[in-house]
């Protein structure tokens, strides 16, 4: 199914902006989240940002990476919201680097597997197997670490992009700059390889291979 409309959704970006301007202030407002929360939030208004931006972006790329020049007015907007998230967590301008590149890596993957799945039932499906990868193991150390049941000790929170977020903003653990970088590979190879391999006729992720096929 070929994609009719604009390349870039002003109402996409006004709500992704509006998600990140809450964030920000939660932060500065001292909003507490947790039970045990921490002592100056504003302090952590780049991690507070960082995994809104994550969580929001895995939920709805299908919206937010629809085209390359969505993506673009995405991660744009998105690193001009760290740098005023680092302003008001006063971190230095050269600690924003490291995680504007991982941000960046971030949304490259999720614009590879935006041009593979095509299809509406696929980038539901895609939606919820990614938002359950990036949110879900957080979620679980979040409700259990404020309800004191100790999934603070359980390793299944540490899977995914955002354990680099939570625990090292500035400088995100090597682990997770490859779990990144498998993510945009596997994209670029799902969507490359199969018109090379295989009949014409197979294209079992939708439009994206056929219009490969006829290039």
């Amino acid at each position: 199914m070929t994609e009719v409309g604009p390349a870039i959704s002003a109402s996409a970006i006004l709500i992704w902006m509006l998600v990140q301007w809450i964030a920000l202030l939660l932060a500065a407002d001292r909003v507490p989240l947790a039970a045990h929360y921490f002592p100056l939030p504003e302090l952590h208004a780049s991690q507070i940002l960082l995994a809104a931006q994550f969580s929001w972006t895995a939920i709805f790329f299908p919206v937010l990476c629809r085209s390359w020049q969505m993506g673009i007015a995405t991660l744009v907007s998105g690193w001009v919201m760290l740098v005023l998230a680092a302003m008001l967590s006063a971190w230095q301008m050269s600690d924003v680097v490291q995680p504007a590149a991982y941000l960046g890596l971030w949304v490259v993957g999720l614009g590879q597997w935006r041009r593979v799945l095509t299809s509406n039932w696929l980038q539901m499906m895609g939606s919820s197997l990614i938002a359950t990868f990036t949110i879900g193991g957080p979620l679980v150390w979040y409700f259990g670490t404020d309800l004191g049941k100790g999934a603070a000790d359980s390793a299944i929170w540490k899977f995914g992009p955002m354990l680099g977020i939570l625990l090292r903003p500035a400088a995100p653990p090597p682990a997770d700059w490859l779990i990144l970088s498998l993510m945009a590979a596997l994209g670029f190879a799902v969507l490359i390889l199969p018109p090379l391999f295989f009949p014409p006729h197979f294209a079992p992720l939708g439009d994206a291979h056929k219009e490969i096929q006829r290039n």
